[in-house]
């Protein structure tokens, strides 16, 4: 029986939070608001690649590099060939 378990060290997203430097900060902008009258809750959120726990593919350091889409395996939707 496998016995491994998950630790989730996801950070939470919000603005305003710590960046790399040089990186667009988090920003989230409410549109709508239900307690303002509107009939829907609608935010924009804005914010670099590099925000909060995230994964860097070799492309992003390695010239010509693998895309993280290669790692794992995953193919676009929109690509010709779906493998999922």
């Amino acid at each position: 029986m496998d016995t491994r378990k998950w630790i989730d060290i996801s950070m939470t997203i919000k603005s305003n939070m710590v960046h790399w430097p040089g990186d667009s900060p988090v920003k989230i902008t409410k549109l709508k608001d239900i307690e303002d009258g509107d009939d829907v809750n609608i935010s924009c959120i804005s914010m670099s690649s590099h925000t909060g726990t995230h994964i860097d593919a070799p492309l992003h350091f390695i010239n010509k590099g693998k895309e993280i889409d290669k790692i794992f395996g995953y193919t676009n939707r929109n690509s010709k060939s779906n493998n999922y």
